[in-house]
């Protein structure tokens, strides 16, 4: 036999010889066992260093508006302001109607004849009044008018259709002599007017 023959005759043998190995094998292992317990869990571990600090995020969108506070306290006053400039002086107005002047009379109803002087001896002291220059039918309010103030007699006249009137016995009180006092005649329609009344003592 020669060395080829020989080499080749050894390697089929070892082949054989594997294969019959394999089935061996195969034919001895069994089938495969159900898994064991699992094992105990280990140690945690240590703790890895830190990460990176991340990007910084985009800003929200913005709220919405909130509630209006509530009203705050008023102010204090502030000083009173300089004085403006005078204005310049108005236009003259339209001229006024003519004055229509009322007179009035007085007369010492106990017998005088002059016209404004009374008597305050002979009570009760009572005058004649006499008027004119009022509108017809105007009804004319009498007062006495003095320093302490306006007193109204207690009488009232109307005048006729030529304007005037006249009241007698017309009784005056608080008056002393030596008095000397305006006799007024108020119209309800725009008219007033005077008179003097003057007291004696006779």
């Amino acid at each position: 036999m020669t060395r080829s023959a020989r080499g080749r005759a050894r390697s089929l043998f070892v082949l054989l010889a594997l294969a019959l190995s394999a089935a061996f094998a195969v034919a001895c292992s069994g089938a495969t066992g159900p898994a064991g317990p699992a094992g105990l869990q280990g140690p945690t571990g240590p703790a890895g260093p830190d990460g990176f600090q991340g990007m910084q995020g985009k800003p929200g969108d913005p709220g919405p508006a909130g509630p209006q506070g509530p009203q705050g306290l008023t102010g204090s006053q502030g000083p009173v302001g300089p004085a403006g400039v005078a204005g310049a002086v108005g236009p003259s107005g339209p001229a006024g109607r003519a004055g229509e002047a009322s007179v009035l009379f007085v007369y010492d109803a106990n017998g005088g004849l002059e016209a404004g002087l009374v008597n305050i001896n002979k009570t009760p002291i009572t005058v004649n009044i006499a008027g004119a220059g009022y509108k017809p039918a105007e009804k004319v309010t009498l007062t006495i008018e003095s320093g302490a103030g306006s007193t109204t007699i207690q009488r009232s006249a109307e005048a006729n259709l030529n304007g005037a009137f006249f009241l007698t016995n017309v009784v005056l009180s608080n008056i002393r002599s030596g008095d000397v006092l305006t006799i007024k005649g108020t119209g309800d329609q725009g008219r007033i007017g005077y008179g003097v009344l003057v007291t004696v003592s006779k």
